[in-house]
């Protein structure tokens, strides 16, 4: 029995140095988890990956591969995110972008997908889910979600729904500190219902959430309860997949614990694997701390893993031109059906002298986006159907109105994750009393309702989303609902 079979960690770069390959030699971890600091391009992950289970053998190969602004190797077909299809509520679609997302993970060896979000975004301040979540609305959440998830499965990859008991309704990111949640007992049971309907369909794995929950256990966060994992999850849901932990590197949990406390807690309250991030140091903590656990408590653990590596061995499986060529297709016009108006905005003219307005890449993203939109990007696919467009920045905390004599209507891109400024809000309404505004929300759909100008929201700013939008500003009809209440 090795023990570390049952930590996940993570690699300090895109190939096995001698330092990272005596370490993992020494502790013969359960598996990796990829991030982008680890991918160049996929032809480099294939490697990454022969040279990671030529090493270990059969081995968990887990990636953040959500879609829109989550996502790892960017020459895979890139999903839209979750909320893009939520914009479209069409299970049977949702269910073929997870089997494409599928299709390029497995032909790398990746056997695990941390995804879906199952999260019920309820909060329109949520710092951290926003577009990741499918829909405001719990069933609309679990019909997609789990279509999604039945995708991955299909075509060899684990789902791993998350967070669970629910990430949707918090004020705090839990990368940075430990979020509460004090919903009563029948806003609570709203967020528990798509991870119900998951352990119902028996899905492959479950992350847990670093958020505390009053109602289901006053003292300790989900990821290191056994009241949520063991009691609720376990024998009252009767869940038999596997339980891993989110990142226990993420501040809720390594500001008030060490890695070897944190790491035995998760595993005594249910967990059956650790994603064990960080430094070396750090994982060889982590390690440490499991000799100390009852060895029957290891055991049942590493079964439940063997059992599900079985299931899902990452086998690698030729991806074909043609099916390459076909998911990027799907992937296109989702992006393209999910562009959805508000406020009946008016289209520019390409003869008209627009000013695309914005404050540019956010700073402090986090840690779950390796990615930034770019407002260059933007202009350059809007200028060739818009000639005349103009573009100047602005400070989110200090925004200076600019110029407009020249100007017959402006754009204003939001490109921020976060909530917007109070400075941004009110430069906006008076710019809307001085020209026509047309908003372009690029990323976050909240801030369509924090502005209540007409919109288009993209619900992500990859190139297809990108492409989409002009598409829309060039005339076709907007064809996505929005999926979260206003």
């Amino acid at each position: 029995m090795n023990p570390a079979q049952l930590l996940i960690v993570d690699l300090p770069g895109p190939e096995l140095d001698p330092l990272t390959r005596d370490h993992l030699a020494r502790h013969r971890f359960g598996g990796v988890c990829l991030f982008r600091k680890n991918i160049q391009n996929r032809a480099q992950v294939a490697r990454l990956v022969r040279d990671l289970k030529d090493l270990l053998g059969e081995i968990w190969i887990a990636i953040d591969h959500e879609g829109g602004a989550v996502w790892r190797i960017d020459d895979l077909p890139r999903a839209p995110a979750a909320m893009a299809l939520g914009a479209l509520d069409d299970e049977e679609r949702a269910h073929s972008v997870g089997r494409a997302v599928a299709r390029g993970l497995i032909s790398l060896g990746i056997n695990w997908d941390l995804a879906p979000v199952l999260d019920v975004n309820t909060n329109p301040e949520n710092p951290v889910i926003a577009e990741r979540s499918f829909s405001s609305s719990p069933e609309q959440v679990a019909r997609l979600g789990l279509a999604f998830a039945r995708g991955l499965e299909a075509e060899g990859v684990m789902s791993s729904v998350k967070h669970f008991p629910g990430h949707g309704n918090t004020w705090v990111d839990s990368h940075l500190d430990l979020p509460v949640v004090e919903d009563p007992p029948e806003a609570l049971e709203a967020h528990l219902f798509p991870f119900r309907r998951a352990v119902e369909a028996q899905v492959g794995s479950v992350m847990t959430a670093h958020i505390l929950y009053p109602q289901l256990d006053p003292a300790l966060p989900a990821t290191l309860s056994p009241t949520i994992l063991k009691k609720l999850l376990r024998q009252t849901w009767g869940y038999s997949g596997l339980i891993v932990t989110d990142s226990l590197a993420m501040k809720a949990i390594s500001a008030r614990y060490s890695p070897r406390e944190a790491t035995q807690r998760a595993l005594e309250a249910g967990a059956d694997l650790v994603l064990a991030l960080g430094s070396i140091k750090n994982q060889e903590e982590a390690a440490r701390g499991l000799s100390e656990l009852p060895s029957q408590l290891l055991e049942e653990r590493l079964a439940r893993s063997r059992l599900a590596l079985q299931r899902f061995p990452g086998t690698p499986r030729a991806y074909t031109e043609e099916e390459e060529q076909r998911d990027r297709a799907l992937m296109k016009e989702v992006a393209f059906q999910a562009i959805t108006a508000l406020g009946q905005p008016a289209i520019p003219q390409p003869e008209e002298r627009l000013l695309l307005l914005s404050s540019g890449a956010e700073a402090g993203l986090p840690g779950v986006y390796e990615g930034h939109p770019g407002v260059n990007r933007l202009a350059q696919a809007l200028r060739p159907s818009f000639p005349r467009l103009q573009v100047a920045l602005y400070r989110r905390e200090d925004p200076q109105l600019p110029p407009l004599d020249d100007i017959d209507r402006i754009l204003l891109a939001t490109l921020a994750h976060g909530p917007l400024h109070p400075q941004e809000v009110h430069m906006a309404r008076v710019l809307a009393q001085m020209r026509p505004v047309l908003h372009l929300a690029l990323w976050n759909p909240y801030h369509a309702r924090a502005l209540g100008l007409p919109a288009l929201i993209s619900y992500g700013f990859h190139p297809e989303a990108i492409e989409g939008l002009v598409n829309v500003l060039r005339g076709a009809p907007p064809q996505g609902r929005l999926p979260v209440a206003f």
